[in-house]
């Protein structure tokens, strides 16, 4: 049994300085992947927040809106806070019905070097202004 007033050998402190280490380097890797989880976290409620307030300009223009035309449509890209987000939407007949579109709204950005989309769908109808 070692006496206690001798204290720690050189190697128990290497080792306890090695484990502490170690430790400190994994708090930093989870405390940079929160970041990066952070922004894309923003990134997507900009693009949600986007598509939304875009959905709802096109129900309230009406069906009789070149917006609501049947095909693909393309919208301006727009930037936030540095990202440059896309909106496209694609509006198809519902159906037989003559007096609403379904529309699939996508918005689309990079981020570091990854492309990255949110969509919502919804029914434009005749009898729906301001409703969707």
């Amino acid at each position: 049994m070692k006496n206690p007033e001798n204290g720690f050998t050189l190697i128990e402190l290497a080792v306890a300085l090695l484990i502490f280490s170690i430790g400190v380097m994994g708090f930093m890797k989870l405390q940079g992947e929160t970041i990066r989880g952070n922004a894309f976290s923003q990134h997507l409620s900009t693009a949600v927040s986007l598509a939304q307030d875009k959905a709802e300009n096109l129900v309230n223009a009406g069906l009789a809106s070149g917006d609501l035309s049947l095909g693909n449509h393309a919208g301006a890209t727009v930037v936030k806070n540095g990202v440059s987000y896309s909106l496209t939407w694609v509006v198809s007949a519902l159906g037989t019905a003559t007096n609403s579109r379904q529309v699939a709204l996508t918005v689309t950005w990079q981020e570091k070097l990854l492309s990255h989309s949110a969509a919502i769908s919804f029914v434009a109808a005749g009898n729906q202004v301001g409703q969707y």
